[in-house]
Order: structure tokens, then C-alpha cells, then sequence
């Protein structure tokens, strides 16, 4: 039996944004891998001082390629020596602009710094997250999606959580974080309702 945290990224620039009179919820304000919010920066603070007051000792860090998420991952950098993996299949589900992130060799100079031992090896040099058009590529995906933008179908974002779950059951490690996103945990817990920005959320698997 392995245990798992599941742990939501702190609050978006996109969730800052949205629902404000400035931007309706339902408009994209395209936002492409948006960073966190100062709000988000200041929960992934305490988020950092909550993980080191706790008994918490994982041996393996999982984080979402994208930016909000391996922002909030910080909050775990000081267990060193811990295996630290950016994994694709725990990105978010494709619903706005915010899900669609940063290529690869730009993620690697950005993070390698902050995280030294991290492991990219996983994600394609091309496209690591969902787009339905074969010529979709890094120099057009964004232009595409302002222009006819796409989602995820959920059938594929349960998919890739059944992915990861076998993943992490066959990884030596047994307790191990996983810094991850709202819609994606919601079906990976087959929860109601959405987990809160910075939660850990305990399971096992």
C-alpha cells in the first residue's frame, strides 16, 4: 500500500482574473500557463511552513509540467535527495488557455535551476499537452486556440489518471506528493466538488 498527497497548486493569475468584473467566468482571458498570483505565491509559503511542521517525508516528488504547479512544488524542495519527476500525465485537463503550457527546452532553463535533480525525460520535446489537430505544433498552438479553442475530452484526462496511478504502483517509492490541478483531482477522487488552492489531500493507493 503506497500513500499519496495529492496537493493543488496555489491560486492562478487565471483564477485571480476570472469571475472579476473585468473578465466573466466564462470568457477565456488566454492567460497561456499562467504563474501564480501573489495570493498563490503567499499560500504556497504557508503551504511550505504546513509541510515542514508535519511528519511528512515523501520519496518521491511528482509535479504537472505546468508553471502554476511546479511553482507550487517549492513548497517540497528541501527534502533533498528526494527523486523529483515533472510528469505529463499529471497535467491539467485542456479547458482554457491556462492549461496549455510551456515547451519543453524553455521549462528545463526555467526549473533546472530550482530544482537540479528534476527529472524532464518524460515529456515530449514537441507537444506535452492535448491538442486534437495533427498540425498543431509549438509555433502555432497558441494562435490555434485563440482561434478555435479546444478541450480536453474527460474520457482522455481519466485515462491519463489511470496512467499515473499504475505508474506510481510500480515505483519503488511509498509515500510519495503529487502537485497537481482542480479538474484533475476531482476525477482522480471522483469528488463533488473542487480540492481548495494548496490542499493536501491524503489517499493511498
Amino acid at each position: 500500500m503506497k500513500k499519496v498527497y495529492l496537493v493543488r497548486h496555489g491560486e492562478s493569475e487565471h483564477n485571480a482574473i476570472c469571475g472579476t468584473p473585468e473578465v466573466d467566468e466564462d470568457n477565456d482571458p488566454f492567460l497561456f500557463d499562467s504563474c501564480l498570483s501573489k495570493l498563490g505565491r503567499e499560500q504556497v509559503a504557508d503551504l511550505t511552513a504546513r509541510v515542514k511542521a508535519s511528519e511528512l517525508k515523501p520519496d518521491l516528488i511528482v509535479s504537472s509540467p505546468l508553471s502554476r504547479a511546479l511553482e507550487t512544488a517549492q513548497a517540497f524542495s528541501h527534502f533533498t535527495g528526494v527523486p523529483f519527476v515533472v510528469h505529463p500525465w499529471a497535467r491539467e485537463r485542456v479547458d482554457t488557455a491556462c492549461d496549455l503550457g510551456t515547451p519543453t527546452p524553455l521549462l528545463k532553463e526555467k526549473w533546472s535551476t530550482v530544482f537540479p535533480t528534476a527529472d524532464f525525460s518524460l515529456l515530449s520535446e514537441d507537444l506535452w499537452f492535448y491538442a486534437p489537430n495533427s498540425d498543431t505544433n509549438l509555433s502555432n498552438y497558441q494562435e490555434q486556440f485563440k482561434q478555435e479553442a479546444w478541450k480536453e475530452p474527460f474520457e482522455l484526462v481519466q485515462e491519463r489518471i489511470a496512467q499515473l496511478k499504475e505508474w506510481i504502483k510500480n515505483h519503488e517509492a511509498k509515500e510519495i506528493v503529487v502537485v497537481g490541478h482542480s479538474a484533475y483531482f476531482k476525477e482522480w477522487l471522483n469528488a463533488p466538488s473542487k480540492m481548495p488552492n494548496c490542499h493536501i489531500h491524503e489517499t493511498t493507493l
